[in-house]
């Protein structure tokens, strides 16, 4: 029985023959000619994988899916619809005695249309990878109570909408009351500890990127780019939980903490500055509107500031406009930024 294996190895050796003979210019007929070949480029050197992308940030860029759909949305409209209502019904309910038909406008402030967006954010959060146990249950108990407190105002807006307390003699009042109240601030607590997570994640990750940046003199107009939006973040959080509280002719915007939302205005005004004077910075935002816009926020920073420091009164409806356009502000303030990253 014939092997193989040995036919194999000697049509092996067979072609190692013929080559060998190839190249010494031997040939089955004679002398052949010489081979050219072309000379070989040597291989590049192997591109190093990207290192790992740091938790800091991947945390920070999970807690991004919330942020303008539900973080920066709701908790200034609803502390200003509770401050509002609370001017004019008492804490334990209405008595009969108030001035209802100012209660109406009240409501309008709240965003109610956009929970569901806010509701999508949060599943597109949950479903992402990098998980966060505290992340992931405070962001659900601002959903929650988020979605428990959007019907409960829209009823209370068409309830005073309609003048119904002129026909069941305040009864539906009485019965929203509570339930209103408690939703608003059960939200408002939520929204409060959503603030403090992220915030802390935010802070961590451009911690980083900031030494990062500044151990690199040539990168330093992102150096000043990054260190205003950190800035831009810690001063608006504060400014988000101020307060309009109801005083004897208007209502005035107090915080709980002056001195340290004080300190976050000098903070950002000093950073914003100095980034839209550097020339360093014009390479980063080339289009010219993130600087233009930081701009205006500090100018609406320092006005708010000034009426928190002054305890001036506003006529309804205005201290808390006073607090949106500095929300709205920041809002062009973030989204000029992000064109910058693009």
């Amino acid at each position: 029985m014939r092997d193989t294996r040995d036919a194999g190895r000697s049509l092996t050796a067979w072609w190692m023959m013929t080559l060998a003979t190839m190249a010494s210019g031997c040939c089955f007929g004679g002398a052949a000619e010489p081979i050219m070949t072309e000379p070989v480029a040597p291989m590049p050197p192997a591109t190093p994988p990207p290192p790992p992308t740091p938790p800091e940030v991947l945390a920070s860029q999970r807690a991004s899916l919330v942020v303008e759909a539900c973080v920066n949305r709701f908790g200034s409209e609803a502390r200003e619809v509770r401050s509002r209502y609370l001017s004019v019904v008492s804490e334990t309910g209405p008595h009969g005695d108030e001035d209802l038909d100012r209660v109406e406008s009240y409501f309008f402030a709240f965003p109610d249309a956009a929970v569901p967006a806010c509701r999508a954010a949060h599943d597109r959060m949950l479903a992402s990878p990098n998980a966060s146990a505290e992340l992931d249950a405070a962001s659900t108990s601002y959903v929650t109570t988020l979605e428990t407190l959007a019907p409960l105002v829209v009823e209370a807006r068409t309830y005073y909408e309609r003048e119904t307390f002129l026909d069941d003699g305040g009864a539906g009042a009485s019965a929203l009351h509570p339930r209103l109240t408690a939703a608003l601030d059960a939200f408002l607590l939520a929204s409060d500890q959503l603030h403090l997570v992220v915030s802390r994640l935010e802070r961590a990750a451009l911690d980083l990127r900031l030494a990062e940046l500044a151990a690199d003199p040539a990168r330093r107009g992102e150096y000043l780019v990054e260190r205003a939006i950190g800035m831009a973040n810690a001063m608006i959080s504060l400014a988000d939980a101020l307060e309009v509280e109801p005083v004897d002719d208007g209502y005035r915007i107090v915080a709980s903490d002056a001195a340290a939302f004080d300190a976050a205005v000098d903070a950002y005004q000093q950073a914003a500055d100095e980034m839209i004077a550097a020339p360093e910075s014009a390479t980063i935002d080339t289009g010219g509107s993130y600087r233009s816009y930081a701009r205006e926020l500090v100018a609406e920073a320092i006005e708010l500031r000034r009426a928190v420091e002054t305890g001036r009164v506003f006529p309804a409806g205005e201290a808390g406009a006073a607090i949106r356009r500095v929300m709205n502000k920041y809002n062009q303030v973030v989204d000029a930024y992000n064109r910058t990253r693009r």
